[in-house]
């Protein structure tokens, strides 16, 4: 170390704090908590309580403080982080649960990061957009029409991005798989991306992927407890592709 008489004058290090640019503070944990939050208190929406509510007596929160917690700007931020997506998913299924003014501020921002961001971030929003479009409610045919039909359009404006386009192919896979709506609005609805998966794909890894979905998702519609049994490997890997 120093002499004494050149240490004497040195100061302490000081003690890192949380929230000091060089320790960054535990945002997992207040992921967590705005989830918790939401789901603790009294919506305000016709429906006070969801299947996501905790139980017992609900906090009651002021309309405009509850709408901060499904505001775009904050949904925007936190999957970017991608930190917590469990906690992410939770929060978007209560806020999203028979409200369509909900579901479209969550699903336009989880669309914009689909469509903006690069494979390697896909991760969170991928998940998080089966979550909600997966949700069982009176708005569940309104949300998979209303979500799917934008999910295609950011593929096919996707296309060219290889690895981009084969992640939301393999998500919509595991969503179509192990639910039987979205599955049978992809096949109903068939003539919006058959001949341009398969035939306009720019790689044949595209166009693999394809036509592996077309198999398992008939496979699923005729045989739904094998195929999901089959499939389930395949959506795992769905997000991280």
């Amino acid at each position: 170390g120093l002499p004494a008489h050149l240490d004497e004058g040195r100061a302490a290090p000081r003690r890192a704090r949380m929230g000091d640019k060089c320790t960054l503070p535990q945002l997992e944990h207040m992921v967590a908590l705005l989830s918790l939050l939401a789901r603790a208190a009294h919506r305000h929406e016709p429906v006070a309580r969801t299947p996501l509510s905790l139980e017992g007596r609900l906090l009651h929160m002021a309309a405009d403080e509850y709408q901060l917690l499904g505001h775009g700007a904050l949904l925007r931020r936190l999957l970017k982080d991608g930190l917590h997506v469990a906690a992410i998913c939770d929060l978007c299924e209560h806020l999203c649960y028979e409200s369509r003014d909900a579901t479209e501020t969550a699903l336009h921002v989880i669309l914009s990061g689909i469509d903006t961001m690069d494979n390697e971030q896909l991760g969170p929003y991928l998940t998080t957009f089966c979550h909600v479009v997966d949700l069982a409610d009176s708005l569940a045919a309104w949300r998979i029409d209303w979500a799917l039909q934008r999910l295609l359009h950011v593929i096919s404006n996707n296309m060219r991005y290889k690895q981009a386009t084969i992640s939301c192919m393999r998500a919509l896979l595991s969503l179509c798989v192990l639910s039987s709506r979205p599955r049978r609005w992809m096949l109903h609805q068939r003539a919006l991306w058959v001949k341009e998966w398969l035939l306009s794909g720019l790689s044949s890894q595209v166009r693999c992927t394809a036509e592996h979905f077309i198999k398992a998702i008939l496979a699923a519609e005729s045989q739904p407890s094998a195929a999901a049994a089959g499939a389930a490997a395949a959506g795992d890997t769905a997000v991280g592709a």
